[in-house]
């Protein structure tokens, strides 16, 4: 049985090492922390449980493809999943709107807060139609797909989308809301077509929460490569990988251990990978993202409050009203709240976390105070802390008095946790004018070595780094098929020996 060697126990290191064990190789998975799971992970303060990781999961309708790989890794099954009326809300002078599971509902609200808008608002919620039948999810029993006639007549209306940012979509709408309300989730630079697939997928009831959050995935994942004879090494980091000609022989781990390998799947940021524990250049397509200008990375600034209410004026997530002065670039602020998880605080109160997105010169700003003066880094955190504390307070005066700080965390957070070179959680923000491609995990000079990792694909996340994980073994399947292949023939003209 041949041996496949996984560097990384994050989600797509997971699911590469469970498709792995499906399809009959030995796995060992080795995790330089006491736990799998990467950024799937959440931790404990004061007795409030602090979520890093799942606000929605893409691939909880039954009918898409990402449940079924979902439940061939375990996840779902017959875990509960929350399918919230509500994805997201943010308010404008005095009134409110929020992307509701309802699709009609939503279109409903947009016409009556502005009528004049009704020709873009139709245009609009047509357009998530067509995106939910793309992907099996539409119709009003979210399981009807998309025949070849209504592609064609969709491609000129979802080619208006792929070339506009949020930010140019949200200026075809009059009412100010609405304008808000469009770029309110992923800001101004991402395009279009990434918010049609978050309302595509959402009112397609194909973006629910999972029960037990981001530490009971991982741990359904884990438990799921155990049952089928998987091996997990923690507090192993992988320092090197061994090469012999065009071939990865074998790994070194932190403990001074050596692995043996046919194959090895690498599954953590490339950026921190190559010209580090893989001897070997960058994919040239990989590497132009990263290098180049059009793809940007991001990380994000968070911080956690315990909450001393019992029922939250707001469901969701809910975006606040910042200045025109917020000190990042975005100025969306992301407030979240987790109260249909009960055991995330005591009885009779709440959990709820703020998030900004920052860019890649704010994220390694983060990154270098950290490592220049801890001191000052602390300040900021506390600064920023207070300021969003200010600014729950504004949009909910009710919480005034109730809130008080119990963790904040940076892109320098997210480094050192994982590795990510900036501190990111996704990939690369995805612009106008580009489809989610994704790019080969194949090295070249190493033959059996196979990149894993949610950096190969647009915008990133979870169902892109296990789809990634489970792509690997694909491609070790290939070539095993087409050794297996060239071995025969050269048995068939072997000579025949006298």
């Amino acid at each position: 049985m041949k041996r496949i060697v996984v560097i990384g126990g994050g989600v797509s290191g997971m699911s590469a090492g469970i498709y792995a064990r499906i399809n009959g190789f030995d796995t060992v998975i080795c995790e330089k922390h006491s736990t799998v799971g990467g950024n799937l992970c959440g931790w404990t303060r004061d007795g409030y449980h602090i979520d890093n990781c799942i606000h929605w999961l893409t691939g909880t309708n039954p009918h898409s493809e990402g449940y079924r790989m979902w439940n061939e890794l375990g996840v779902l099954g017959d875990v509960s999943v929350l399918q919230g009326n509500t994805l997201y809300s943010c308010g404008y002078g005095g009134d409110t709107l929020s992307l509701f599971r309802d699709i009609n509902k939503l279109e409903q609200r947009m016409l009556e807060l502005s009528p004049e808008d009704s020709d873009e608002i139709r245009r609009l919620i047509h357009a998530v139609d067509i995106m939910q039948r793309i992907g099996g999810i539409g119709g009003d029993g979210h399981d009807e797909g998309l025949g070849i006639r209504q592609g064609i007549y969709a491609i000129p209306l979802l080619m208006r989308y792929y070339r506009m940012t949020t930010g140019e979509l949200s200026k075809c709408f009059s009412h100010p809301l609405l304008r808000k309300f469009i770029s309110a989730f992923w800001g101004n630079e991402f395009g279009s077509l990434a918010l049609l697939m978050v309302f595509a997928a959402f009112c397609g009831e194909n973006g629910g929460i999972p029960a037990g959050g981001s530490c009971g995935m991982a741990k359904r994942m884990e438990k799921q490569f155990a049952a089928l004879g998987g091996e997990v090494l923690c507090d192993r980091e992988v320092i090197r990988i061994n090469r012999r000609g065009a071939l990865a022989e074998s790994v070194d781990l932190s403990d001074g251990t050596r692995l043996t390998a046919d194959y090895v799947v690498v599954t953590c940021d490339p950026a921190a990978a190559f010209g580090s524990i893989i001897d070997a250049p960058m994919p040239k397509r990989l590497d132009r993202q990263y290098k180049g200008r059009r793809f940007k990375r991001f990380s994000a600034f968070q911080c956690a409050f315990a909450c001393d209410v019992d029922k939250l004026p707001f469901e969701g997530d809910y975006i606040l009203s910042s200045e025109s002065d917020f000190p990042f670039e975005i100025k969306q602020v992301i407030l979240r709240e987790f109260s249909h998880e009960t055991d995330y605080a005591p009885e009779g109160k709440n959990v709820l976390q703020c998030m900004t997105f920052c860019y890649e010169n704010e994220a390694n700003e983060f990154i270098r105070m950290r490592e220049a003066d801890k001191m000052s880094y602390d300040r900021k955190k506390r600064e920023l802390s207070e300021l969003f504390e200010k600014l729950i307070i504004t949009d909910f005066p009710i919480l005034n008095g109730k809130l008080r700080l119990i963790d904040a965390w940076t892109p320098a957070t997210y480094k050192r946790y994982t590795g990510a070179e900036i501190g990111s959680f996704m990939s690369f923000a995805l612009p106008a004018k580009c489809l989610p491609f994704r790019i080969t995990g194949a090295v070249d000079g190493i033959e059996n070595l196979f990149i894993a990792s949610q950096w190969q694909q647009l915008p990133g996340g979870l169902p892109i780094a296990a789809s990634c994980g489970r792509k690997a073994v694909s491609d070790i399947m290939r070539r095993e098929v087409f050794l297996s292949k060239r071995k025969k023939n050269c048995m068939k003209t072997k000579p025949m020996q006298s």
